[in-house]
């Protein structure tokens, strides 16, 4: 007395045997993502990457020492400068670090530039009136996304030259 199955969810009647119907039950994850998450996983087990272009961070280090007495902010040797990648925030945190010493009773400025963009003293490390190794960190937004340069420039308010020395730059997109 032979009995009869019907095939339950997931399943479908072959020729000779029971196949799992991927309409309704997931097959394995086959493929993964180079950069970005995966966003969806079809039937067959394929994946769709998505988060738009990846991001990429970047930081330099300069020893070296500089100096300027210009008043308008001005590339010095060596940068540093970092090219990163911004993601579809279109924002990054970067940090500037350096040993700023101004002229007695003045200030030294390090200030970053994105791409020909202007520099400003509220994106800047500042020192006044004596040596100080620091950090200034602040967040910059509105960039498109892809790639942009990172640079620092330099001033100082007046008077004899400002030196700066063991600057350094990170970016980090957000």
């Amino acid at each position: 007395n032979a009995t009869c199955l019907a095939p339950g969810t997931g399943l479908q009647a072959g020729a000779n045997a029971w196949n799992v119907n991927t309409t309704a039950i997931q097959k394995r994850v086959t493929g993964t993502c180079a950069s970005g998450a995966i966003t969806a996983i079809a039937a067959d087990g394929t994946v769709t990457c998505g988060g738009g272009a990846a991001v990429s961070p970047g930081f330099q280090t300069v020893n070296a020492s500089v100096t300027t007495n210009s008043t308008s902010y001005t590339a010095l040797t060596g940068g540093p400068s970092v090219t990163a990648t911004i993601g579809a925030s279109g924002s990054a945190l970067v940090t500037v670090t350096g040993a700023l010493t101004p002229t007695s009773g003045k200030q030294a400025f390090m200030g970053v530039q994105v791409d020909t963009g202007a520099t400003s003293d509220t994106e800047a490390l500042i020192s006044e009136t004596n040596f100080v190794q620091a950090s200034a960190t602040f967040v910059i937004t509105s960039l498109s996304p892809g790639s942009h340069t990172f640079t620092v420039q330099y001033r100082t308010n007046g008077g004899p030259a400002a030196t700066f020395a063991n600057r350094t730059l990170v970016v980090t997109p957000l």
